[in-house]
Protein backbone atom coordinates (compact mmCIF):
# COMPACT_ATOMS: atom_id res chain seq x y z
CA UNK A 1 0.00 0.00 0.00
CA UNK A 2 1.29 3.48 -0.88
CA UNK A 3 0.06 6.74 0.64
CA UNK A 4 0.17 10.11 -1.05
CA UNK A 5 1.38 11.92 2.06
CA UNK A 6 2.66 11.08 5.54
CA UNK A 7 2.74 13.90 8.07
CA UNK A 8 4.01 13.27 11.55
CA UNK A 9 5.63 14.19 14.78
CA UNK A 10 6.95 10.74 15.67
CA UNK A 11 8.04 9.81 19.16
CA UNK A 12 11.66 10.75 19.62
CA UNK A 13 12.78 8.06 22.06
CA UNK A 14 11.79 4.51 22.89
CA UNK A 15 11.74 2.88 26.30
CA UNK A 16 15.51 2.45 26.42
CA UNK A 17 16.11 6.10 25.38
CA UNK A 18 17.10 5.04 21.85
CA UNK A 19 16.17 7.59 19.20
CA UNK A 20 13.31 6.03 17.24
CA UNK A 21 12.31 8.91 14.96
CA UNK A 22 14.86 7.73 12.32
CA UNK A 23 12.80 4.55 11.91
CA UNK A 24 9.63 6.57 11.35
CA UNK A 25 11.28 8.82 8.75
CA UNK A 26 12.78 5.92 6.76
CA UNK A 27 9.53 3.93 6.94
CA UNK A 28 7.48 6.93 5.83
CA UNK A 29 9.67 7.32 2.73
CA UNK A 30 9.00 3.68 1.86
CA UNK A 31 5.22 3.99 2.01
CA UNK A 32 4.48 7.55 0.83
CA UNK A 33 5.17 9.83 -2.10
CA UNK A 34 5.56 12.86 0.15
CA UNK A 35 6.74 13.04 3.77
CA UNK A 36 6.71 15.93 6.20
CA UNK A 37 7.98 15.30 9.72
CA UNK A 38 9.11 17.20 12.74
CA UNK A 39 11.89 15.83 14.95
CA UNK A 40 15.08 16.99 16.71
CA UNK A 41 17.82 18.60 14.62
CA UNK A 42 20.50 16.33 16.12
CA UNK A 43 20.44 14.08 13.03
CA UNK A 44 21.95 16.93 10.98
CA UNK A 45 25.28 16.40 12.75
CA UNK A 46 27.56 13.46 11.86
CA UNK A 47 26.33 11.20 14.67
CA UNK A 48 26.00 7.42 14.62
CA UNK A 49 25.15 6.70 18.25
CA UNK A 50 21.70 6.08 19.59
CA UNK A 51 20.16 4.84 16.31
CA UNK A 52 21.08 8.02 14.37
CA UNK A 53 23.25 5.98 11.99
CA UNK A 54 20.07 5.29 10.01
CA UNK A 55 20.01 8.97 9.00
CA UNK A 56 23.77 9.57 9.03
CA UNK A 57 24.70 8.49 5.54
CA UNK A 58 24.97 10.10 2.10
CA UNK A 59 21.74 8.45 0.89
CA UNK A 60 19.78 10.47 3.47
CA UNK A 61 21.87 13.61 3.93
CA UNK A 62 22.54 14.17 0.22
CA UNK A 63 19.05 13.11 -0.91
CA UNK A 64 17.97 15.49 -3.70
CA UNK A 65 14.34 14.61 -2.90
CA UNK A 66 14.52 16.75 0.27
CA UNK A 67 12.64 19.91 -0.64
CA UNK A 68 13.74 21.80 2.49
CA UNK A 69 14.66 21.50 6.14
CA UNK A 70 13.33 24.21 8.44
CA UNK A 71 15.09 24.39 11.81
CA UNK A 72 12.56 25.74 14.27
CA UNK A 73 13.32 27.17 17.70
CA UNK A 74 10.90 26.56 20.58
CA UNK A 75 8.06 25.05 18.55
CA UNK A 76 6.88 23.26 21.67
CA UNK A 77 6.29 24.68 25.12
CA UNK A 78 9.29 25.03 27.41
CA UNK A 79 7.94 22.03 29.38
CA UNK A 80 8.99 19.68 26.57
CA UNK A 81 12.48 18.58 27.57
CA UNK A 82 15.08 18.41 24.81
CA UNK A 83 12.90 19.99 22.14
CA UNK A 84 14.42 23.46 22.05
CA UNK A 85 15.45 22.96 18.42
CA UNK A 86 13.46 20.78 16.05
CA UNK A 87 13.31 20.61 12.30
CA UNK A 88 10.51 20.25 9.85
CA UNK A 89 11.69 18.21 6.89
CA UNK A 90 9.80 17.98 3.61
CA UNK A 91 10.71 15.09 1.32
CA UNK A 92 9.03 14.39 -2.02
CA UNK A 93 9.60 11.25 -4.06
CA UNK A 94 10.97 12.05 -7.52
CA UNK A 95 11.71 15.69 -6.61
CA UNK A 96 15.10 17.10 -7.59
CA UNK A 97 16.23 20.01 -5.46
CA UNK A 98 18.98 20.76 -8.04
CA UNK A 99 21.53 21.18 -5.22
CA UNK A 100 23.89 18.27 -6.01
CA UNK A 101 23.92 16.76 -2.52
CA UNK A 102 23.42 20.00 -0.61
CA UNK A 103 20.25 20.91 1.29
CA UNK A 104 18.08 24.02 1.56
CA UNK A 105 18.02 24.78 5.29
CA UNK A 106 15.89 27.52 6.80
CA UNK A 107 15.82 28.87 10.34
CA UNK A 108 12.32 29.60 11.63
CA UNK A 109 11.10 29.77 8.03
CA UNK A 110 13.69 32.38 6.98
CA UNK A 111 17.41 32.90 6.35
CA UNK A 112 17.79 30.24 3.68
CA UNK A 113 21.18 28.57 3.53
CA UNK A 114 22.40 25.90 1.15
CA UNK A 115 24.41 23.45 3.29
CA UNK A 116 26.15 20.12 3.11
CA UNK A 117 25.00 17.86 5.95
CA UNK A 118 28.13 16.05 7.08
CA UNK A 119 27.93 12.31 7.71
CA UNK A 120 31.58 11.82 8.71
CA UNK A 121 33.32 13.87 11.39
CA UNK A 122 36.34 14.25 9.09
CA UNK A 123 34.12 16.42 6.83
CA UNK A 124 33.82 19.10 9.52
CA UNK A 125 36.11 21.99 8.74
CA UNK A 126 37.47 24.11 11.55
CA UNK A 127 36.99 27.87 11.23
CA UNK A 128 40.07 29.74 9.95
CA UNK A 129 40.23 31.68 13.24
CA UNK A 130 40.60 28.46 15.26
CA UNK A 131 43.31 27.16 12.93
CA UNK A 132 45.21 30.47 13.16
CA UNK A 133 44.96 30.52 16.96
CA UNK A 134 46.15 26.92 17.16
CA UNK A 135 49.17 27.72 14.99
CA UNK A 136 50.03 30.72 17.20
CA UNK A 137 49.95 28.55 20.32
CA UNK A 138 51.97 25.71 18.78
CA UNK A 139 54.59 28.11 17.37
CA UNK A 140 55.00 29.98 20.67
CA UNK A 141 58.56 29.46 21.96
CA UNK A 142 57.56 28.13 25.37
CA UNK A 143 54.82 25.80 24.14
CA UNK A 144 54.71 22.29 25.58
CA UNK A 145 51.98 19.98 24.41
CA UNK A 146 49.94 17.97 26.90
CA UNK A 147 51.36 14.80 25.34
CA UNK A 148 54.91 15.93 26.05
CA UNK A 149 54.31 16.67 29.74
CA UNK A 150 51.89 13.89 30.69
CA UNK A 151 53.00 10.69 32.35
CA UNK A 152 51.94 7.36 31.02
CA UNK A 153 51.61 4.83 33.80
Amino acid sequence: MKFDFVIGNPPYQGENHQQIYPDFYVSAQECASCVEMIFPIGWQEPKNANNLRKLNNPQIKEDCQIVFIDNEHNVFSKDVTGAEWTNIILWKEGYNNQLNGLQRVLTDGHDEQILHLDYDKSQIQKPAEIIALSECVINYGGFNSIASISFIA
